[in-house]
């Protein structure tokens, strides 16, 4: 054992050990240590000494540790089972708004942000407080939008890397307010199906909004219901995440080894025919939209992307029934994933390549394939 990482001390013990360890007495490992963790008044651990309580407190703490010698700032996300007087282990601690500030100071600091998170509502809170600008991750868009949704409005998707996000960071609040498609990947699916949903809701008149989650892949197979949207004057709101490729073909790809070949919007590189150096190609999918007759919202990356986004939401919310769909366009960076599902999907590399990408990829696969046991048969 050559590193251990420690993620929660009292009085900064580790500090002190990693310190008399790099000095020889004794022998040990490289300790990257986090020293006492940020938890509320009496929250989970709190007796390590990381207590805090509102944003003053949650920077001066986060400060205190990097100036302490941190290499990772530790948040107690979510309660535990060790500390009785804290919320049970499942319940979260912090909003995300607490995790983000969190976050925002870590990063200030050049550190990393570790999170004890046991429940689904604290995970979620720390994959939508990693805020990235210009570009935001499409964890932040999701957490967004849900936020700025009302309890029984619907949100439908169907195909790319949105659904998987979807299902682990959703927070639905009405039974009929998660219509989305997973088995056959339905590309295209997204606004033809929204506009059916928002017609079963004015049939039933009952004052839900239909918002469309979709990509920029899924919109260019599928969108010109949206011309039926508008010559009926029904109002769907249609959210696209524009990434300017294939982000989940190309996550595929590259964990394949296949480095993400053909997944970016690129003008053809005839010198090393290629799509994939070449420049990017000028697509505007909002143009596009409002060449149809829709409303577009046009969020700008930068510093106020996510307030944007949420004020976008919420104003075509307020847009009164019959006045037609409206599309919020906003861009996100494809190489930030939601959290691990720690799931394994079953699709073969090649055995054979000069890519040393390729050759890694096949041993992954070729030992995730020998843990297999089948269910069936």
């Amino acid at each position: 054992m050559t590193t251990v990482r420690d993620l929660g001390d009292r009085g900064g013990l580790l500090f002190r050990l990693r310190e008399a360890v790099e000095c020889g007495d004794p022998a040990g490992p490289r300790i990257l240590a986090s020293g006492p963790p940020l938890t509320p008044p009496r929250g989970h651990c709190w007796f390590l000494g990381g207590e805090v309580d509102g944003p003053a407190a949650i920077r001066e703490r986060v400060r205190r540790n990097a100036e302490l010698g941190a290499d990772v700032i530790k948040v107690m996300a979510s309660g535990g089972e060790i500390t009785p007087e804290s919320v049970s282990m499942r319940a979260r601690q912090f909003t995300a708004e607490d995790l983000a500030l969190v976050v925002q100071e870590a990063r200030a600091a050049g550190l990393p942000v570790a999170a004890h998170a046991h429940g689904t509502d604290s995970i979620a809170d720390a994959a939508f407080a990693e805020r990235y600008r210009p570009l935001p991750s499409q964890n932040e868009i999701i957490g967004t939008v849900n936020e700025a949704m009302d309890d029984r409005d619907v949100v439908i998707c169907a195909a790319g890397s949105l659904p998987g996000d979807l299902h682990k960071l959703w927070r639905v609040k009405d039974p009929y307010g998660y219509h989305v498609e997973y088995a056959y990947s339905c590309m295209g699916y997204e606004i033809a199906g929204g506009l059916g949903v928002k017609r079963a809701s004015l049939h039933e008149q009952d004052g839900r909004d239909v918002v469309v989650m979709v990509g920029d892949g899924s919109y260019l197979m599928m969108h010109t219901e949206l011309v039926t949207a508008v010559a009926e004057g029904i109002k769907l709101i249609v959210v696209l995440i524009q990434n300017h490729g294939y982000a989940s073909i190309g996550a595929l790809s590259e964990s394949l080894g296949s480095q993400r070949f053909g997944t970016k919007y690129r003008y053809h590189d005839d010198e090393h025919q290629s799509f994939d150096s070449g420049e990017t190609l000028p697509i505007d999918l909002a143009t596009n939209a409002e060449s149809l007759g829709v409303t577009v919202i046009r969020v700008d990356p930068g510093e106020n992307v996510g307030k944007d986004l949420g004020e976008a939401v919420t104003r075509a919310k307020a847009a009164p029934e019959g006045s037609g769909p409206i599309l919020i366009h906003v861009d996100s960076d494809p190489l930030i994933d939601a959290p691990d599902s720690e799931s394994w999907w079953d699709v073969p590399v090649a055995s054979v390549s000069d890519l040393s990408s390729t050759q890694e990829a096949y041993k992954v696969y070729e030992s995730k394939k020998s843990t297999q046991k089948p269910l069936l048969g």
